[in-house]
């Protein structure tokens, strides 16, 4: 199933009220099943989901998107439609396992499903899941036969890896048959990788890899295909019926745009990790695999991490709460054993893992808070042997905030300005600003931040459904850094990324560089708990009251020179080769997605110094001409747009290793530019490398920082722009 799950902003003036960033959560068909280990923050939920409870959360997430909705939708017969494609996307995003016949007996409800909300019937969602649930069936009971017999490897057949492109199977026997060829093609794909292998051993002449025949390449690929699909299938039909409820009310949800959803608790629980950058509990990231439960990282500066027995691969057996009483967890749900292991700061949880060598221990840890030192700002001091002096970097994943107060948490607007003091403190005037990647965040941060650079006067312009436009001013008059700044952005910088790189670019106050145009996210969402929100449809019995939450669009937002970034996103003042200029990507390739337009001005005056974009564009553009890595990224652009116009994959070994070796001399030269630049330097701040001494897993955290630094090309151009400004 796919979720189109995004991350989270909160709007500065309501502490419920927020922008999302557009991450799409991409399940694929044999996906890593990876798991934070936090506390738990609501009470279990029951497996089951009775009717009353179905009504009460139905009634629940349509009147508050009805009352609360930026763009509210009439129940009508374009809605019903709206869901009706909505929520078979959500089931069978890949069209793998509903056939023609399925969603011919599915067209009867096409128009009705509106009725169906507005009378509380659920014929439509029983029917397609009932449906959904024997086709997964039928799968799960034909491949353990077929993976268990050796495949023809040379047999004809393709694969369309593109599901916009893909066509329902016409029946079950033809379901059966695409089945048999996506099974193919992951184990044609591993002998491949294996051959490779192979061969490159016995150009080296390595003794250790030992050299298998084809048949027992094959063998060996079709195991792991087995297992693998085990596992993936096990977690399908182990779907609670709360998550299967939950798609359905997400299907409805989405029709309004793609940043509205319903989450369930659990889901809420991930949103606040994701925001904040903390989390309480053991500090480790888990995978299932053949019915057990494997550590598959460990994060630095953790609970697990500091008391240093459990490792990677490690395989969990037993969970205890301090000195009680062992649970087993092999072939237990995943999301179930996760409640056991995850819980407070402070408290004790044993796990009995047998290591990689067979050993069995018990592994006592404490539960702490995580920090993901990964998601907060970071810097460093960038030199080149081309460029004039040193130049500030301030690397920014996202505009994270913590609004608890309970955990001392960080927010990237104070980060940020400590970072900037630091710099400043080393004699540093010029600093580039990275939001690449960047998805956004809190925006009240985005606002303040933006204050940093200049004196004083509006950052952005929001407007709900109904009045017009009003603008949020930086609050804190004064100019904080005065220096020169370059912002950097991509085609994932998004929503507060927008909201700043436009109000620079606006000011005439940065330059902002990098690929053509940003994400192009321009609304704002409100959290609602359905819990806390429930006088309308309240019930007698507490486990049948709604729960979860609603994340619903208010709001949209408008640079401050009128326009919205909302699809055209940010176009940069010079722009940068990238990979994905040829291919669809952003807000534009959603769903049900909200339109562009524009209000009046705002009232500013752009910054004093001017800036010589003309001169800055001609030399920027005369280096990338020049440049080896951006003359690649172009080639390479094309040859992307390229295969993914061509996105059927033949399942035959000869064919499919012919495809492969003609992509392998791309990623040959590709690794070419994976070394640092020569020339190009970073370095950490001093105050930084003090605090560091003590702090071992921050230590880690920022030298794989530096090491990332001086292999970025793009970073070395918005360098080498810093320098002729």
């Amino acid at each position: 199933m796919v979720k189109f799950f995004v991350a989270m902003e909160q709007f500065w003036h309501y502490f419920n009220l927020y922008l999302f960033s557009p991450l799409k959560k991409l399940i694929f068909f044999i996906p890593l099943y990876c798991l934070f280990l936090a506390s738990s923050c609501f009470s279990p939920q029951a497996e089951g989901i009775n009717e009353v409870r179905q009504k009460a959360l139905l009634k629940a997430v349509t009147q508050t998107l009805n009352r609360e909705h930026y763009q509210a939708r009439e129940l009508n017969d374009d809605f019903s439609k709206r869901v009706f494609a909505s929520y078979l996307k959500i089931l069978d995003f890949q069209k793998r396992l509903f056939t023609r016949e399925d969603l011919a007996a599915f067209e009867k409800f096409r128009l009705s499903i509106d009725d169906e909300i507005r009378e509380e019937r659920f014929e439509f969602y029983n029917t397609v899941l009932g449906t959904y649930e024997k086709r997964l069936a039928a799968v799960n009971r034909f491949y353990e036969g077929y993976l268990s017999k050796p495949i023809n490897l040379e047999e004809r057949g393709k694969i369309e890896t593109d599901p916009d492109k893909r066509k329902y199977p016409s029946d079950t026997l033809h379901m059966i048959q695409e089945w048999k060829d996506y099974f193919r093609y992951q184990i044609v794909t591993a002998v491949s990788i294996d051959l490779e292998i192979q061969q490159k051993a016995q150009t080296r002449k390595d003794t250790v890899v030992k050299i298998k025949t084809l048949e027992e390449l094959e063998s060996t690929a079709r195991e792991k295909t087995l297992k693998n699909n085990r596992d993936f299938f096990k977690r399908l039909l182990e779907t609670s019926d709360e998550d299967h409820f939950g798609d359905f009310l997400n299907a409805i949800a989405r029709t309004y745009d793609p940043h509205t959803d319903y989450e369930t608790p659990k889901e809420k629980e991930n949103f606040d990790i994701a925001f904040t950058g903390q989390f309480e509990g053991i500090g480790a990231t888990l995978t299932q695999r053949d019915g057990f439960i494997r550590v598959a990282n460990i994060i630095p500066g953790s609970a697990s991490w500091k008391q240093g027995q459990l490792k990677v691969d490690d395989v969990f057996l037993k969970v205890a709460q301090g000195d009680g009483e062992p649970v087993d967890v092999v072939n237990m749900r995943v999301d179930d054993a996760i409640k056991l292991i995850r819980g407070k700061k402070g408290t004790t949880v044993k796990l009995t893992v047998r290591k990689p060598d067979g050993s069995i221990v018990v592994i006592p840890i404490v539960r702490d808070v995580v920090v993901l030192e990964e998601t907060y700002a970071k810097s460093a001091i960038l030199e080149h042997d081309k460029a004039q002096g040193k130049t500030g970097y301030i690397n920014l994943p996202s505009f994270y905030a913590d609004f608890s107060n309970t955990r001392g948490g960080r927010n990237c607007y104070e980060d940020v300005k400590k970072e900037i003091t630091k710099l400043r403190d080393a004699g540093i005037n010029k600093i580039i600003l990275d939001l690449r990647n960047n998805g956004g965040g809190s925006l009240q941060d985005v606002v303040k931040m933006g204050g940093i650079f200049i004196n004083q006067g509006p950052i952005v312009q929001v407007k709900t459904k109904e009045g017009a436009p009003y603008v949020l001013d930086d609050p804190n008059p004064g100019v904080e850094f005065n220096g020169k700044l370059i912002i950097m952005t991509n085609f994932f910088s998004a929503s507060a990324s927008e909201i700043l790189a436009a109000a620079m670019q606006d000011y005439k106050r940065a330059v902002i560089v990098g690929s053509m145009q940003t994400y192009g996210k321009g609304t704002v969402q409100k959290m609602t708990d359905l819990g806390m929100n429930v006088s309308d449809y309240f019930v007698t019995n507490p486990a049948e009251r709604p729960s979860g939450t609603v994340k619903l669009t208010t709001q949209k937002f408008y640079r401050i020179n009128g326009g919205a970034t909302q699809l055209r996103g940010v176009t940069p003042d010079i722009i940068l080769p990238d990979l994905y200029e040829n291919l669809n990507v952003g807000e534009k390739e959603l769903d049900f997605v909200m339109n562009w337009d524009q209000t009046s001005s705002a009232s500013y005056s752009t910054w004093t110094s001017s800036l010589p974009l003309t001169k800055l564009k001609q030399k920027s553009q005369d280096r990338v001409n020049k440049n080896p890595y951006f003359n690649f990224v172009k080639t390479e652009a094309k040859k992307l747009k390229e295969r993914q116009d061509a996105s059927e994959y033949p399942v035959d070994l000869s064919s499919f290793q012919a495809i492969q070796k003609s992509m392998k001399g791309e990623e040959e030269k590709s690794n070419q530019f994976n070394k640092s630049i020569p020339g190009f330097r970073a370095s950490s701040l001093a105050a930084n490398l003090e605090a560091f001494k003590s702090n071992p897993a921050k230590e880690e955290v920022e030298k794989n920082f530096i090491q990332r630094i001086t292999k970025d090309y793009s970073l070395e151009e918005a360098l080498m722009i810093m320098s002729d400004m």
